[in-house]
């Protein structure tokens, strides 16, 4: 899960066990509606986008099985299933394989919400502070008139 503005990882893990292959390709896409997200290609031992959204960047060791992306200043929009594409080669032999990843993005809490948030506290203080002030008003009347009273009693 992600929030609008902020970066999140989808990760898509590669099976460990079994023949070791050379990777080759990986590829992003959206599943549905379906679009090309990145794609990037494995040359002397590092990765390299070769299209795609700047906004992602290719993460984790291939070595150790982790392919992770980081897409950054998250949308909206990016809400979906995505699809991991991985391609890989071993002597004659291609191997592709896929990874299904969802990703929800919510939505920053807004300036009208901090608002909100801040104002109900400090209306509360604004009517805990006139209340303060109409019970200080209201004993000084009362002290005042209990000393004309005692007055004119003598």
């Amino acid at each position: 899960m992600g929030t609008v503005g902020e970066s999140v990882m989808l990760l898509c893990p590669l099976p460990s066990n079994g023949p070791k292959y050379k990777l080759v390709n990986v590829t992003w896409v959206r599943k549905e509606p379906y679009s090309h997200l990145v794609t990037f290609r494995q040359e002397g031992g590092s990765w390299n986008r070769t299209e795609g959204d700047e906004r992602c960047e290719l993460r984790g060791s291939a070595a150790d099985g982790d392919i992770t992306l980081t897409v950054s200043r998250l949308v909206t929009e990016d809400n979906g299933i995505y699809l991991c594409l991985v391609e890989a080669e071993k002597e004659n032999k291609r191997l592709v394989i896929q990874r299904e990843i969802r990703l929800q993005v919510q939505s920053s809490p807004g300036l009208a919400a901090i608002y909100i948030l801040w104002l109900i506290p400090a209306v509360k203080c604004l009517f805990l502070l006139v209340m303060g002030i109409i019970l200080v008003c209201n004993t000084r009347d009362r002290t005042r008139s209990q000393e004309l009273q005692v007055k004119e009693n003598i």
